[in-house]
């Protein structure tokens, strides 16, 4: 994810039934840039492309942050001339908690509806 792309549209976001969001959805257009301000402290909540694997009691996940996704975010040149010389620090300290959400599902409670896809399961 670009940090200046990091806006969260709340509409196209998921959500569990508690009302936590599971997966953050990003615009990505050039309108919802923010940028970074050096320095600052900024909220970056990262989607995960979704995918459904058994975890066994006692295993463990491994969360590596990165600084690429090819090939779903190419730079343009003018975000390769911002980024020169730049570095991301991640917060996990009590003023700044870091998290991440893993929902577990009974693997029949998936259904087929999808607001963005325009797939109803009612309608199948």
């Amino acid at each position: 994810m670009i940090g200046s792309q990091r806006a969260v549209d709340p509409e196209f976001s998921w959500y569990d039934e508690n009302g936590q969001m599971i997966q953050a959805f990003h615009p990505y257009f050039p309108s919802s840039a923010q940028r970074l301000v050096p320095d600052e402290v900024a909220r970056f909540d990262i989607e995960v492309r979704p995918t459904a694997v058994q975890i066994n009691e006692g295993e463990r996940l491994r969360i590596t942050v990165s600084t690429s996704d090819i090939p779903f975010a190419f730079r343009t040149v003018d975000m390769v001339l911002d980024l020169v010389g730049s570095s991301y620090l991640v917060q996990r300290n009590s003023i700044y908690p870091s998290s991440v959400t893993v929902p577990m599902l009974d693997p029949t409670s998936f259904v087929l509806d999808c607001a963005i896809c325009g797939i109803d399961s009612q309608s199948q």
